[in-house]
C-alpha cells in the first residue's frame, strides 16, 4: 500500500485494527493516522525518505500524508489505522491536543518484546479477535494510548513530518502517486511519471526514489502484486487473469515477481 490510500470509515467504529504477517508493502500515503507495533521478528520500515528497522516491541506513529511502505518479511505487527481525531476523548477539545507527527518508538528489550508498547496494542487487537462486546470503545481507547505513549517520548525519537501543504517537490510527487494509483495496472514509463510530476526525468528519478524508497519500476512491480495478492484471496479468478488485472504482461511475469517479494508463487499463496 506510494499510492494515495482512501477508506471509508464507519462513524461507529472508526478504528481499523488488525494483524499483519510478513507485511511487504509499497510506499503509501493517506489522510489517517496509523500506527503499528511489531510483535515478532523484526521489520523494515520506510518513512518519509528514512529507513529503519525495527524489532520487537518497537513501533511507530505515522502522521496523515507521511510517505511510508513495509518490508515486514518474517515479522508480526499489530496495525491500527484511523481519522486523526478518532483517538480523542470525550473530555478534550481538539485545541488540547499535540500537533500531530510522525514518530518512532523503540524500546524492545530483545529478550521481552510484550513492551508497555505491545501490550496495549494487543489489547486492542484481542479486542477485534474475539469481537468483544465494547470493541469500539477498546479500541478507541487503544489508539489514545498509543498515541500518548508516542507523544511522551518524541523529545528522545523525533521524527517530524512534512509540512501539511506539502509545497514544491513533495507536492509533485503526492499528485503523480495519486495519478499511479489509477493507472499503475497500464504501461506507466518513467517519461510519462515525470511529466505527470512537471519534473525532468534526471530529477524526477532522484526524488521518487527519496520519497519512496524504490525506484519507480519496483514501485509499480510492487503495487501490482499488492492487488494480485488482494484478488487470490478475494476473488474466484484464474491466476491468468489476475495477472492480467493487476497489469502484468504475462503470468510468468507475476510468477517472477511474487516469488521475488514472498519467496512463494501465486498459486502457493492463495492455497495457503
Amino acid at each position: 500500500m506510494a499510492f494515495r490510500e482512501e477508506r471509508e470509515h464507519d462513524p461507529n467504529q472508526p478504528v481499523f485494527a488488525g494483524r499483519a504477517r510478513d507485511l511487504v508493502f509499497p510506499a503509501h500515503w493517506h489522510e489517517d493516522v496509523e500506527a503499528f507495533v511489531v510483535l515478532r521478528g523484526s521489520a523494515g520500515f520506510f518513512l518519509d525518505g528514512e529507513r529503519f528497522r525495527l524489532k520487537a516491541g518497537d513501533g511507530a506513529l505515522i502522521a496523515p500524508r507521511s510517505i511510508h511502505a513495509y518490508e515486514g518479511k518474517d515479522s508480526e505487527i499489530a496495525l491500527f489505522i484511523f481519522p486523526p481525531m478518532a483517538s480523542v476523548s470525550a473530555g478534550l477539545s481538539e485545541n488540547a491536543i499535540p500537533a500531530l507527527r510522525s514518530a518512532l518508538l523503540c524500546r524492545g528489550s530483545g529478550t521481552d518484546p510484550l513492551t508497555p508498547l505491545a501490550r496495549v496494542a494487543l489489547t486492542g487487537i484481542e479486542a477485534v479477535e474475539t469481537e468483544t462486546r465494547q470493541k469500539a470503545l477498546i479500541l478507541a481507547g487503544t489508539v489514545a494510548i498509543l498515541r500518548g505513549l508516542f507523544c511522551a517520548d518524541m523529545d528522545q525519537h523525533p521524527k517530524t513530518s512534512p509540512d501539511p501543504a506539502l509545497p514544491g517537490a513533495e507536492a509533485r510527487i503526492l499528485r503523480l502517486l495519486a495519478y499511479l494509483e489509477e493507472s499503475y495496472a497500464s504501461p506507466v514509463s518513467l517519461e510519462t511519471a515525470a511529466r505527470v510530476a512537471g519534473l525532468s526525468r534526471y530529477y524526477f528519478s532522484r526524488l521518487f526514489r527519496r520519497m519512496t524508497g524504490v525506484g519507480l519500476v519496483d514501485w509499480l512491480t510492487a503495487r501490482r502484486v499488492a492487488e494480485a495478492e488482494r484478488l487470490l484471496r478475494s476473488s474466484d479468478l484464474s491466476i491468468r487473469d489476475i495477472a492480467e488485472e493487476a497489469g502484468f504482461s504475462s503470468l510468468r511475469t507475476l510468477d517472477r515477481a511474487f516469488l521475488s517479494l514472498h519467496g512463494i508463487s501465486p498459486r502457493t499463496y492463495r492455497q495457503h
